[in-house]
């Protein structure tokens, strides 16, 4: 709101990481004049290539990056507000490790050179907020936002004399509106749409590196790819009905897509629209208990990358297919949240059943050693995943020390009657079991210099239940990925009203190890 006060203030951050010789540098500044406020910022950071478990370095992971953010907002009176918001993030050279480092079954990288030599995200955003009483609602918004993405890829196969650059630019419109109207004391309402109009430019250029000659070709995105995305949405939050807590949602979803088929020109466009709903309920059940179900239907469309691009994927080449259906999905989740004076836990169950789920279809098997596989994309039937997760914190006695625990575990089963090497094989890169323990200190007296301090053990357990293509993705091992384990110290606290600091020892245990599917140890 309005103010004649004038305030100016400005954060500065440093940070190095010994694992990959890293530095991270950014800075901030924020305040307010009258009725007009900011926040402006920036971040730049180099990160070599990493230094592995036991010493070894991993080439091809480091790359360079820099953002910058602007937020400034301006009071028209006491309940009207304009902001507008700018951001931009760009990385460089960031190498495609998977294809620059032999995999499993793998004697040799199948590219001598994949970088993502530009990788630039930018958004723009203009929100106009009212918050003054009186009118339809008590809270309304309206967005106007731009968003551009461009990524351009350099990559030259093992044994191959031409060199390919391919640039993809996606340029989105979105328009969106809320209104939030308290119907009652503990009674509120929010609906609203938003609308996403996409559009995707890509080329290619191949160069023989012999004889210095290039070819113009269609890029990974079929010429004339567009997306249009438009939803309604309503939730109802209710409070006290009963002993209970009810927050109830709906949906309405349409997707439009269309481009021209790569060689032939012809024009491809379709469709995609459903309703989904929601529904929460949660209730106090006694002695610092606390009850929530969840029941919840989704819908994912197909979008561009599974209609209109044909890309790389670890195992080799995925092939559009303009004829996908959309993956439909039902959850329940039951979940259960103990407060104590002398701890805290939480317990939840959940399951997700995806109709339409999109997978992979191997088309030609190539030379599997050399990652040229060739894959359609298509509706591989139905894939079921079922988990549990618990958190909990135990306080002991008076002192500041405290003991956490965090640990999640899901499974994952695919049925498809059309297809029966995927009918009843585990779901596709579902991870093992894994979870954190802690002792955790927290300083009685913050102006110590120390404020708090973290001994932490982070685990996964092995992870041999795999889907075909799994198997023969050369970022897993066919027999399975192995469990690990590392041990880290944490600590930090305040110098003075100026300066925080923090610090953090990592793997103490110098261990190898890779999380199951990263492709990358």
């Amino acid at each position: 709101s309005p103010t004649s006060e004038t305030f100016v203030g400005a954060d500065f951050g440093l940070s190095a990481v010994g694992v990959n010789s890293g530095l991270r540098a950014d800075g901030v500044t924020h305040g307010s004049v009258g009725d007009f406020g900011w926040v402006l910022g920036g971040s730049q950071s180099n990160w070599g290539d990493l230094s592995l478990g036991g010493g070894e370095e991993q080439p091809f992971t480091g790359y360079e990056s820099r953002g910058r953010f602007a937020s400034l907002e301006h009071a028209l009176d006491s309940s009207r507000s304009l902001r507008f918001v700018a951001r931009r993030h760009t990385d460089f050279d960031v190498p495609r490790t998977d294809k620059l480092y032999p995999g499993f079954g793998q004697t040799e990288a199948s590219y001598e050179d994949y970088r993502y030599s530009l990788q630039d995200r930018s958004g723009y955003l203009l929100a106009y907020t009212d918050d003054s009483a009186g009118g339809f609602s008590d809270t309304f918004q309206m967005r106007l936002s731009l968003r551009d993405y461009t990524e351009e890829r350099d990559k030259q196969k093992r044994g191959s004399d031409i060199a390919v650059f391919q640039r993809d630019e996606v340029h989105s419109l979105g328009l969106g509106a809320d209104w939030k109207l308290k119907v009652a004391e503990r009674h509120q309402l929010t609906l609203g749409f938003d609308h996403y109009s996409d559009r995707v430019d890509s080329r290619r250029v191949d160069t023989d590196t012999v004889l210095g000659t290039t070819t113009i070709k269609d890029g990974s995105f079929a010429p004339g790819a567009e997306y249009m995305s438009s939803e309604v949405f309503i939730q109802d939050e209710l409070e006290g009905v009963g002993p209970w807590d009810l927050t109830l949602g709906a949906r309405y979803s349409r997707y439009d897509f269309a481009f021209e088929d790569f060689g032939s020109g012809d024009l491809t466009e379709g469709d995609f629209s459903a309703f989904v709903a929601s529904a929460e309920a949660a209730r106090e059940i006694g002695d610092g208990r606390r009850l929530i179900a969840v029941l919840s239907q989704g819908f994912r469309a197909p979008n561009l990358d599974d209609l209109a691009q044909d890309g790389d994927w670890a195992g080799g080449t995925e092939i559009h297919n303009p004829d996908l259906d959309p993956e439909d999905s039902l959850t329940a989740e039951l979940s259960i949240e103990w407060s104590r004076v002398e701890w805290d836990a939480s317990l939840a169950l959940f399951s997700t059943q995806i109709d339409g789920y999109i997978g992979r279809l191997l088309t030609d098997e190539g030379t599997p050693a050399a990652g040229d596989e060739e894959y359609l994309r298509v509706n591989s039937g139905e894939l079921t995943l079922t988990g549990i997760e618990y958190s909990g914190r135990r306080y002991l006695g008076l002192s500041p020390f405290s003991l956490g625990f965090q640990a999640a575990y899901v499974k994952g089963r695919q049925e498809d009657d059309n297809e029966p090497s995927l009918d009843g094989v585990s779901g596709r890169r579902i991870p093992p079991l894994f979870g954190r323990t802690s002792l955790h200190y927290e300083a009685e007296d913050p102006d110590s210099g120390l404020e708090w301090a973290e001994l932490s053990f982070v685990f996964a357990a092995d992870q041999d239940e795999l889907h075909p293509e799994d198997i023969s993705d050369p970022r897993i091992d066919p027999d399975g990925t192995d469990g690990w384990a590392t041990l880290n110290f944490d600590l930090g606290g305040r110098l003075n009203e100026a300066f925080d600091w923090n610090l953090g020892l990592h793997n103490l245990l110098d261990e190898r190890y890779r999380v199951h599917a990263s492709g990358l140890d």
